[in-house]
């Protein structure tokens, strides 16, 4: 059986487009390149029968759907704007910020206040105060969804629809929602 190793070899950008067409092993769209091993197949040799291989050209990708994980941006590496330049840089702020779910509802989608605490774009920590940037190959109008309250209005959604919104793992996203419920059951009781 042959599975994939990532990270073998060079890196994409330091391959000539000539290199990526002549392998097969590459994979120009999402900028990962892919070497195919071969892994003897312990049931294969264990009736002593060969170990199959896949139809040539086909490579089986990793368990993460996307190929751009979440970068975290520490704060004590960013230098302060220019405040006169916020307008230029942000364009006019057309009204008042949203302070109620009442007030954002309605509001347009996707949300243009990325500062919102229940917004997918980015995380900021409160320990750090780092940035976490869930979607760093995305403009905030290229997300699916855009609002937390939005999804949780739709009503219960499983980890794997909540990890493809936070661009995390099914596994890590149930590791957050097990401590969200220790945290709540905590409260409520004490």
């Amino acid at each position: 059986m042959t599975q994939p190793v990532h990270g073998e070899g060079p890196l994409p950008s330091e391959e000539t487009d000539a290199q990526l067409d002549e392998d097969p092993s590459s994979n120009r769209e999402s900028g990962m390149r892919w070497k195919v091993v071969q892994i003897p197949s312990e049931t294969a040799s264990s009736r002593g029968a060969q170990a199959e291989a896949p139809p040539p050209g086909r490579i089986h990708p990793a368990r993460r759907k996307r190929a751009v994980r979440a970068r975290t941006i520490d704060v004590r590496s960013l230098r302060p704007q220019p405040s006169d330049d916020a307008e230029v840089l942000f364009g006019p702020n057309d009204g008042p910020r949203p302070h109620t779910r009442a007030d954002c509802a309605e509001g347009p989608r996707p949300c243009p206040w990325v500062s919102c605490r229940y917004h997918l774009y980015l995380d900021v920590s409160p320990r750090t105060g780092s940035l976490k940037l869930n979607f760093p190959d995305l403009e905030v109008w290229e997300l699916e969804e855009s609002c937390a309250l939005d999804v949780a209005d739709r009503g219960q959604a499983g980890s794997e629809r909540i990890g493809a919104l936070l661009n995390l793992t099914r596994e890590r996203a149930r590791q957050l929602e097990e401590a969200a419920l220790l945290r709540a059951r905590a409260k409520i009781s004490g």
